[in-house]
C-alpha cells in the first residue's frame, strides 16, 4: 500500500498491514511525539459501513481514559479514515508468555486487563476481540488493551470478500464464534482464555479435548482451573458476570511460592532478545489473524537508533532513577567485558521478537547471517551467572541487548505526569479523596502550573461526569440523601472546569430539574386530597434538589390556596380521570364552574347511565308543549352542539342520578344545588350584554325569524361552548346565560321532598330574552320533562 500523506504526522516506518487496515509507526508534528497511526485500507474505506464502525471505534477509544487503556489522540477522514493512537514499544503478551511468565506477573497482567474490561463495561462498551496480540505494554510495563470494537467491521469485511470471520485465533467465546453480537460476559471468557495461554503456553484451541469444553491446565497449574472454569464457562449465565468479580477470583488464587514461569518457551525463543529500539521494526501487535510475528537482526552496540522511542512523559515518577543508576554501571561493565569478548569470539546476531500496536499484518521474519550463524558459539548459561565477566547475560542465562542510555527518560513533564496520575485516580474512583492523591488535585495542580492543559481541564470534568453516575447509582439504590450529596459535588466540580464544564452543568441542572419535577407530581394526590402539610413536605425536598425551580415555587404559592375561597379542583375518579373542575365556595361547600358537558355526560351514560334511565323523557324544543318530541334527545337536541357545549334534554331524574355516579366514582358526595346556594351566587351576576352572557340576540332572531332577542351578537343562535363567556366574581362560569339549570327544589323553590312532582328550574339560557327574564328568573316542570334550553351543574358537599 502506498504511503499516505496525512497532515501533521510524518512518517517514520511501517509497523504493518492486514486486510482491514495498516498502521505505522509516525512523528506527530505539532507535538514531536512518537504515535502509531492506524489507516484504513482503500478497499474498506470504500464500504460506508464498515468506515463508520472503523470511525466509531475510534471514537469510542477518544471518549475512554484508564491507564490500562489504548489512548486515542487523533482521529480524521482526509486522505483516508485513520486515527492516531499511544505508540507501545513494550512488546505483548503473546511474545511475554513465549519467553516464560511467572505466575504472580501474569496475575498483574490479567488484573490490569480485568480492571479495564470493568472501565468499559460500565460505560456500556464491549471489547469484542481480546487475545494475548492486543495486550500490549508501554515503557512503564504497564498492561494496556488495545484493538477495541472492530469485531463488526472485519465481520462485514468477511462476509464482502467471501473469506473466514476472524475468530480470534481460538480466543472469542461460543456465541461470538457463532457469529452473535458480544457482550461483556463475552470479554470475560475471552480473558478467562487469555490466561489459560498464558498458564499453558497453548491456546484453548490448541488444547481442546473432546471429554471437556473447557480445556484443562497442566497438573502443575491447577490451582488455576476453578478460576478457568467458570471464566469459560460454555453458559454466559455461568461466567463471572463482571470484570469485578473475576478480580475478586484472580486476588484469591493461591500461587505457591516456588511456582516458576508460566509458560517454558522453545530454545530459539530463550535466545532471543526484545530491543525497543528504532533501528528494529516497530511494535505492531492484532487480535485477529490478520499478524505474523516479524523479527529483525538487532543493531551492533555502537549503533545508535534515531531518538528515543518512550516519551518521557510516560515514565511512572521515580522509576527512571534507578534504572539510570543502573544502567550507566551495567554500560562500564559492559564496555569492558564486551572488549574482552569480543577479541575471543565474535556474539550471535539472535533474532529480535518485537510486539506491534495493534490491528497490523507485518513482513515475514528476515533471515539471521550465515557467518554469524556459523561462528557463533553455543550459550550455555552457568548455573550462577556472573554478570561482571559477562554482562550480556541475564539471570536466567540468555543474551541481552545492551542497553541504550538515550532510551531512558531523564526528565519527567511535571504536568503530563499529573495528568496520567489523575487520569489512574479517576479510574479507581479516587475523585476528591484522600487529600493530594485524588484526581480532582492532581488535574487542578496541572492547570496551576499550565493553565492552557485541556487534558487537566478534561479531566476535571470526568470527575464531575464521575460524581454523575455515583448520584444516578445511590438514586436507584433509593439513599436520596446520598444522591443529594453527590449532585452537589458534581455541581462544584463542574464549576471547577470552567467553560469546558459547561455542558455537565447543565445534565446536572436538568437532573435536579428532573428529580424536582417528579417531587411535585408526587405531591399531586396529596394536594387533591387537601393534605397540605404533606404536599409542602415533597415541596421543600424539591428545592433542596433544586433551588429556585419555578414550577416548584408556583406550586408552593397553589398550595397556600387549597380549600381557601376561590380555590379550583378536581376529584379523581375510580378510573384515575378527573371529575368535574370545582371551585370552593366556603368552608363547607364546592361547587362546579361549568353547566355539565355532553362529554362529561357521554362518560355517565356509556358506563350505565342510560341502563338507570326507565325512559326518556320528552324533550320540548324552545319549551313549547306543542313541539315536544321524545325523538329530540340529549343527543339530538334539535340545536347545534359538540362535546364542549352544556349538555340539554336532561331530565331532573338523570341529572340526580349523575351526581350519585360522581359521588360512587369519588368517594365524595355530589348532588345538584338548592335554590338557596343558586341564588347566592347569582347574587355576583352583572347585568349582561352579547360580550358577558349567551342570551337571545341577532344570531337567534334570524335563526327563529323573531324580532325578540338583544340588539347585539353573540355569534350563537342555540347554546355556546361552556366557559367562552367570563365568570362570575366567584369563579363560577355561565350561570346566567347559556342553560338553564335544574336545582334540587319543589315547585317555584320550596324545599325538595320525595313527593315532589315538579321540579325547579333557575335562571336564563340561550333563548331568554332580558327584556321579560332577570337572572332571578324560576320556572318548573314535571319530572317527565325535558328541555333543550335546560341543563344541570353539580355541587360537592366539603368534609368539615
Amino acid at each position: 500500500m502506498a504511503t499516505i500523506d496525512i497532515p501533521d504526522y510524518r512518517p517514520v516506518d511501517k509497523i504493518g498491514s492486514g486486510r482491514l487496515a495498516s498502521v505505522r509507526l509516525a512523528t506527530q508534528t505539532s507535538l514531536e511525539r512518537d504515535v502509531a497511526l492506524k489507516i484504513l485500507s482503500p478497499g474498506p474505506a470504500a464500504d460506508p459501513d464498515i468506515s463508520e464502525q472503523f470511525l466509531q471505534s475510534a471514537r469510542m477509544l477518544a471518549s475512554l481514559a484508564h491507564p490500562n487503556v489504548v489512548q486515542v489522540y487523533d482521529i480524521g477522514l482526509e486522505p483516508a479514515p485513520y486515527y492516531a493512537m499511544q505508540y507501545l514499544s513494550g512488546g505483548n503478551l503473546a511474545s511475554r508468555v513465549r519467553r516464560g511468565l511467572d505466575e504472580r506477573e501474569l496475575r498483574r497482567i490479567l488484573e490490569s486487563i480485568a480492571r479495564a474490561l470493568g472501565y468499559i463495561h460500565r460505560r456500556r462498551h464491549v471489547h469484542g476481540g481480546i487475545s494475548p496480540s492486543n495486550i500490549l505494554f508501554d515503557p512503564n510495563d504497564t498492561a494496556i488493551l488495545s484493538d477495541f470494537g472492530l469485531l463488526a467491521a472485519r465481520r462485514k469485511l468477511a462476509a464482502d470478500t467471501d473469506t473466514a470471520p476472524p475468530s480470534a485465533d481460538g480466543y472469542a467465546s461460543p456465541e461470538v464464534a457463532r457469529g452473535d453480537a458480544p457482550d461483556a460476559r463475552s470479554d470475560i471468557f475471552s480473558l478467562g482464555a487469555v490466561a489459560f495461554f498464558g498458564l499453558s503456553g497453548r491456546s484453548p484451541s490448541e488444547a481442546g479435548d473432546a471429554k471437556s469444553p473447557i480445556p484443562r491446565l497442566p497438573p502443575e497449574r491447577a490451582h488455576w482451573q476453578s478460576l478457568i472454569d467458570k471464566a469459560m464457562a460454555t453458559d454466559p449465565n455461568k461466567r463471572f458476570q463482571s470484570a469485578e468479580a473475576l478480580l475478586a477470583a484472580l486476588a484469591s488464587v493461591d500461587i505457591p511460592t516456588t511456582a516458576g514461569p508460566a509458560a517454558v518457551p522453545a530454545p530459539a525463543q530463550r535466545a532471543a532478545a526484545v530491543v525497543p529500539a528504532r533501528a528494529a521494526v516497530p511494535p505492531a501487535a492484532t487480535g485477529t489473524n490478520e499478524t505474523n510475528l516479524r523479527v529483525a537482526t538487532p543493531p551492533p552496540p555502537s549503533a545508535a537508533p534515531e531518538r528515543p522511542l518512550p516519551a518521557a512523559e510516560e515514565t511512572a515518577p521515580g522509576s527512571w532513577l534507578p534504572l539510570v543508576i543502573a544502567a550507566f554501571g551495567l554500560l562500564l561493565i559492559g564496555g569492558v567485558g564486551y572488549g574482552v569478548w569480543s577479541s575471543r569470539t565474535p556474539a550471535p546476531a539472535a533474532p529480535i521478537p518485537v510486539a506491534t500496536n495493534e490491528g497490523a499484518e507485518p513482513a515475514e521474519p528476515a533471515p539471521p547471517a550465515a557467518d554469524a550463524a556459523i561462528d557463533a558459539p553455543p550459550v550455555v548459561p552457568p548455573s550462577e551467572p556472573d554478570f561482571l565477566s559477562d554482562p550480556r547475560l541475564d539471570a536466567d542465562g540468555r543474551p541481552i541487548a545492551p542497553l541504550d542510555l538515550r532510551q531512558v527518560p531523564t526528565v519527567v513533564d511535571p504536568v503530563v505526569e499529573l495528568v496520567r496520575l489523575g487520569r489512574a485516580d479517576l479510574a479507581a474512583q479516587r475523585l476528591t479523596l484522600p487529600p493530594e492523591r485524588n484526581a480532582l488535585e492532581r488535574f487542578q495542580l496541572a492547570l496551576k502550573i499550565n493553565p492552557r492543559t485541556r487534558p487537566a481541564r478534561e479531566g476535571i470534568v470526568q470527575v464531575a461526569r464521575a460524581y454523575l453516575e455515583l448520584a444516578e447509582s445511590a438514586y436507584q439504590a433509593g439513599n436520596s440523601p446520598e444522591f443529594a450529596a453527590h449532585l452537589d459535588k458534581a455541581a462544584e466540580v463542574a464549576v471547577a472546569a470552567g467553560e469546558e464544564g459547561t455542558e455537565v452543568a447543565a445534565a446536572i441542572r436538568a437532573r435536579r430539574g428532573r428529580e424536582a419535577d417528579r417531587l411535585v407530581e408526587e405531591a399531586r394526590p396529596l394536594v387533591d386530597a387537601w393534605d397540605k402539610a404533606g404536599a409542602a413536605a415533597l415541596y421543600e425536598r424539591a428545592l433542596a434538589f433544586d433551588p429556585g425551580n419555578a414550577t416548584v415555587l408556583e406550586a408552593q404559592r397553589r398550595l397556600q390556596r387549597v380549600g381557601a375561597p376561590g380555590y379550583v379542583f378536581r376529584d379523581r375518579l375510580a378510573d384515575g380521570t378527573a371529575g368535574p373542575a370545582l371551585v370552593v365556595l366556603d368552608g363547607t361547600l364546592a361547587v362546579a364552574q361549568f353547566p355539565v358537558t355532553r362529554g362529561e355526560f357521554t362518560r355517565w351514560w356509556q358506563a350505565g347511565g342510560s341502563a338507570r334511565t326507565v325512559a326518556q323523557p320528552a324533550c320540548r324544543d324552545r319549551e313549547s308543549f306543542f313541539r315536544s318530541s321524545r325523538n329530540r334527545t340529549w343527543q339530538k337536541p334539535d340545536i347545534d352542539q359538540d362535546d364542549s357545549h352544556p349538555a340539554v334534554c336532561v331530565g331532573f331524574a338523570q341529572a340526580q342520578a349523575y351526581a350519585a355516579w360522581l359521588s360512587e366514582r369519588t368517594g365524595h358526595r355530589y348532588r345538584l344545588l338548592t335554590p338557596g346556594e343558586w341564588d347566592r351566587i347569582a347574587r355576583s351576576a352583572t347585568t349582561p350584554d352579547c360580550r358577558t352572557a349567551n342570551l337571545a340576540d341577532q344570531s337567534y332572531r334570524r335563526r327563529y325569524e323573531t324580532l325578540q332577542g338583544q340588539e347585539c351578537d353573540d355569534g350563537a343562535a342555540g347554546t355556546s361552548p361552556v366557559g367562552r363567556f367570563p365568570a362570575i366574581s366567584v369563579g363560577v362560569f355561565d350561570l346566567d346565560g347559556n342553560v338553564r339549570e335544574w336545582v334540587a327544589g319543589c315547585g317555584k323553590g320550596t324545599p325538595l321532598t320525595a313527593a315532589c312532582r315538579d321540579h325547579t328550574v333557575k335562571g336564563r339560557g340561550w333563548l331568554s330574552v332580558p327584556s321579560k327574564e332577570n337572572v332571578g328568573n324560576v320556572d318548573s316542570f314535571g319530572d317527565d320533562v325535558a328541555l333543550n334550553s335546560v341543563g344541570f351543574r353539580v355541587a360537592r358537599e366539603i368534609a368539615p
